[in-house]
Order: C-alpha cells, then sequence, then structure tokens
C-alpha cells in the first residue's frame, strides 16, 4: 500500500511538536514535485493547489513524542502497525501520507497541512492562508466507525507557584516513582479511567504525611501522565508496591515545603467532570498533565475539554478558587465545533459506509481543527475520518492496516467525486 510507503518515509523525520521543520521541508519539496502551487505562512502551515478544487483534504504534521520518539522503529504485528517503545505518529501522519497520496493521484486537489496542532491547535488558529473549497474533509479522526461533525473545545491553563519552606524534621528520606502506568490520550480515552502518575503520586504521599523536596511528573499536556517521581521525608516505613518504586535513602539535610502544595495537588479532580448522555461521550474533562519544579517554585500545566463554553469558563473559575493564592494564567483556548449535519457531512457517510456499513455521524471529546477552520471560514462544510489508531499519544499506539486501506479507498472515492481527476 503506498500510503504505508509514504508513511515509512515520514517516520524517518523527526516531527514532534515545535521540531517539524525538516518534514515541512519534505512536504513542501514533494507537493511541489506533484505541480502543485505552494503557500506557506508564519504559522508554518502549508497549503498545496492543482487544477480547480472542490474539496480539501486537512491534517496536521506534528506529533506527539513520547517514549523513543522521534526514533521510531515501525513494528508489523498481528495486522497492525506500533512503533518500539514509541508513540507511532499514526495521529496524524497516516491522515497526512493519504494526502500525500491524493496529490500523486489527482489531478484537482488541495490539501492544508496544518503545524503544532498537539500542542493547543496553534497552526490552525493562526492560519493566514485562503481555502479555496467549500468542503474540507480533516482525517485525524481514530476510529473507521464514525463520521465526526462535532468535537470539544479545550483550555489549557499554567498554575504558578512559589513554596514556603518548612523546617519541621521527618525520620527518613526516600525518592520515589511511579511504574506500569500506561497512559493515553487526553481526550478520547479519558472515559476509560487510565490512572495518571501524577494524580496517584500525589495522593499516596499525602496519605502518608510526606514532606516535599521536590516533585515532577507528566510528558504532554493531551497526555494522561505515565512518569512522576519525587523526593520526600516521611516518618513512615515505606516499601515499593505495584504502582511506585521506593528506595530509602541515607539521611541529608534539604530544603523541603509545607503541605498546602502537595495537597492541592492531591485534592486536584483529574478525569470525567460531566456526560452527555444523548451523545453517549464525555461533555467535560480535565487532565492535570504536567508537574515541573525550578527550585522553590512549581509549574502546573492543566488541559481541560468541553463541549460547553460555560463548562470551560467554570473549570477556570474553579481551578483559581482551588489554587487559591498561586497564579493561574490561561494560555489558550478555542471554541467548540457544534454537530451539525449537512449535504456535505452526508456525503462523506455515504462513501464511508461503501466500506463501513454501520458507520454513522457522531461528536468526539477530543479536539479537530474543524471548528477552529470554520470560525475563520463560515461558509467552509467539514467532517473529520480516520482509521482505527488505538492507544494514541502513548508507546501503546496501534493502527489497523485494513482500516487504512478503508479510509484511503473513501477518501479518493470521495475527491473523484468531487470531480477531482
Amino acid at each position: 500500500m503506498q500510503v504505508l510507503k509514504h508513511f515509512e518515509n515520514i517516520t524517518k523525520i523527526p516531527h514532534c511538536s515545535f521540531e517539524a521543520q525538516k518534514l515541512k521541508d519534505y512536504i513542501i519539496n514533494y507537493a511541489k514535485e506533484q505541480g502543485c502551487e505552494v503557500l506557506c505562512d508564519e504559522a508554518e502551515n502549508i497549503l498545496c493547489k492543482k487544477g480547480k478544487p472542490n474539496l480539501c483534504l486537512q491534517s496536521h504534521y506534528d506529533m506527539v513524542c513520547v517514549g523513543n520518539a522521534p526514533d521510531i522503529k515501525i513494528i508489523n504485528e498481528d495486522g497492525f502497525i506500533k512503533a518500539d517503545n514509541s508513540t507511532l505518529g499514526a495521529d496524524n501522519g497516516i491522515g497526512l501520507c493519504i494526502m500525500l497520496e491524493a496529490l500523486n493521484k489527482f489531478n484537482n486537489i488541495e490539501c492544508l497541512f496544518t503545524a503544532n496542532e498537539e500542542v493547543g491547535l496553534l497552526g490552525a488558529n493562526n492560519l493566514n492562508l485562503d481555502i479555496s473549497s467549500t468542503n474540507l474533509l480533516n482525517i485525524d479522526s481514530e476510529n473507521e466507525n464514525y463520521v465526526i461533525i462535532g468535537c470539544a473545545a479545550s483550555l489549557m491553563l499554567k498554575v504558578s507557584c512559589k513554596v514556603k519552606e518548612n523546617k519541621e524534621k521527618k525520620k527518613f528520606l526516600y525518592e520515589i516513582q511511579t511504574k506500569g502506568y500506561k497512559g493515553g490520550h487526553s481526550g478520547i480515552d479519558i472515559i476509560k479511567n487510565i490512572p495518571s502518575a501524577i494524580s496517584d503520586l500525589a495522593l499516596f504521599l499525602f496519605k502518608h504525611n510526606a514532606r516535599l523536596i521536590s516533585f515532577n511528573g507528566g510528558e504532554r499536556t493531551n497526555s494522561i501522565s505515565v512518569n512522576a517521581k519525587a523526593l520526600f521525608y516521611c516518618d513512615e516505613e515505606l516499601h515499593s508496591n505495584e504502582n511506585f518504586i521506593i528506595n530509602k535513602l541515607e539521611y541529608k539535610d534539604y530544603k523541603c515545603f509545607d503541605d498546602d502544595f502537595l495537597a492541592k495537588l492531591a485534592s486536584f479532580k483529574q478525569g470525567v467532570l460531566s456526560y452527555n448522555q444523548e451523545l453517549q461521550i464525555v461533555k467535560t474533562s480535565v487532565n492535570l498533565a504536567i508537574v515541573k519544579q525550578e527550585g522553590d517554585e512549581f509549574h502546573i500545566e492543566i488541559f481541560a475539554r468541553s463541549e460547553d463554553n460555560k463548562e470551560l469558563d467554570e473549570i477556570f473559575y474553579k481551578t483559581k478558587a482551588h489554587f487559591l493564592n498561586y497564579e493561574v494564567k490561561l494560555l489558550s483556548k478555542d471554541e467548540p465545533w457544534q454537530p451539525i449535519a449537512n449535504d456535505f457531512t452526508k456525503d462523506v457517510l455515504k462513501h464511508l459506509q461503501e466500506f463501513v456499513p454501520n458507520a454513522k455521524m457522531t461528536s468526539i471529546h477530543a479536539g479537530l481543527e474543524c471548528g477552529v477552520l470554520m470560525q475563520k471560514n463560515p461558509k467552509l462544510k467539514c467532517a473529520s475520518i480516520g482509521p482505527n489508531i488505538l492507544n494514541p499519544h502513548s508507546i501503546y499506539e496501534r493502527c489497523e492496516i485494513k482500516s487504512i486501506e478503508k479510509i484511503t479507498n473513501c477518501v479518493f472515492n470521495l475527491i473523484k467525486s468531487y470531480k477531482g481527476e
């Protein structure tokens, strides 16, 4: 399958968020070889046009790098592709590669490759390129059974605080780190109640009256945390268990902190906050994503999602209330894409049902760039499809090969129906 050959090629090119310049150059050169007019903007987006297009395909070209990524070694196993101890980058590399092959196969085509989607939809939010088509197909979904016609909005917060010293002595000095946490996508996987390494470690330390010396955890804002570690004093004898590796150290004097920060971290609500019974999807969720320490200052990154702007606003103010007297800064906020069917979404569903007969339209508890692009261009009609991708944003990410073929054929048939030949 030519799409998989394209994918093998791009996995050899580093393209973590903010570090995808080489892949950008590759896409530009490839598109020009296919006879496309290529335009770029300051946000690193790439728009490729050929002929007289009536349909625009869209994917982002950055990926979440966890584990050994961007050093990606593809493994083909049991009908899936995965990577050796790293994220695979099928999100959104498969969509990108379907688009690369479409540029090769069709004469009337338009493709938008957006930048830095995984870190706050930055490319889409700062797009300064004119899409010719009035119909846009996003290829960034992760379940072949659905045409996505709506998505949650997101809210990214940063909490910063300088913590007070506590000079009260405790008996033992320990270091601790999490083990065996699987992580996952903080949107589509949040319903699975996947444990958060940060939340679990903070609660464990609080339960045992620990006195913090250091605490760090998390990998990416849109991933459920896998790793967290701490250095602390405690009066109890502690031993490793199924979730934590605990080592008692030779006693030394370190600067340690009062209990307020640990209490706030341990009591912060992680996971699903509300559920949409009608759509049978999560309505609102919060991910305690990253904790970083710099001396006696701690910085926490929080990523929330909701289909309801009011509930997002409530999260902002509840976070400010929870972390009272700490600095709470709004890093980014976007709007939800409301799920409304139209002639284009129905057309996409019809073509998908040729390969997935029971496919249907729905909304998703994750961020897609369609909502942002439609705000910039109200005349644009959008839908999103994609192959089966399991456990994205984690080292367990894998993508079904047969599903890639189905989605590729669906996209190509749709292009033909919109006179892309």
